[in-house]
């Protein structure tokens, strides 16, 4: 689910939901930012909150610059972004929730659908105008990163940095 509004009621019992950092602050009546491991520790404990209230699986937050981050049935993940030149930041909202829906039809864990989504947000906000993401630009990506390194995510029980 892509979030409208501050009444989250109406997505209980969703499996995933992906606010960004603005409409979780709204939703959660608080001012939240992700700059510090000290902000994204509040930003994850404001996602727990709305997971578990509304009995969401997955609250997934787009970042912006810092990445993603999700709460839920899983412990706190944080996903930081690949440093990219951005030209234009239009769509990159829809293709992570667009690709989280994708990669969790056959991605083992909530972490690597979210590398993936992140992946192809960084792909498209390096592109003038909204874009799109083929698949064959992020099989290259995959291919180039795990050529040099590999994808990494930091997973953390709850009660530690996030």
């Amino acid at each position: 689910v892509d979030p409208k509004g501050t009444d989250y009621s109406k997505y209980t019992g969703a499996t995933l939901i992906k606010p960004n950092l603005k409409e979780l602050s709204e939703a959660t009546r608080q001012e939240l930012c992700a700059n510090t491991p000290k902000d994204r520790e509040q930003v994850h404990a404001a996602a727990n909150e709305i997971h578990q209230r509304y009995n969401i699986d997955n609250v997934v937050v787009t970042l912006g610059p810092h990445g993603m981050l999700a709460a839920g049935n899983q412990n706190c993940i944080h996903i930081p972004t690949t440093a990219r030149e951005v030209f234009d930041v239009s769509g990159a909202g829809d293709t992570s929730l667009a690709t989280l829906g994708a990669a969790l039809s056959y991605a083992p864990s909530i972490e690597k659908a979210m590398q993936l989504a992140n992946i192809a947000s960084g792909l498209v906000v390096a592109k003038s105008g909204t874009a799109t993401v083929s698949l064959q630009e992020l099989q290259q990506e995959l291919s180039d990163r795990n050529a040099s390194t590999p994808i990494e995510y930091k997973t953390h029980s709850s009660s530690q940095n996030c």
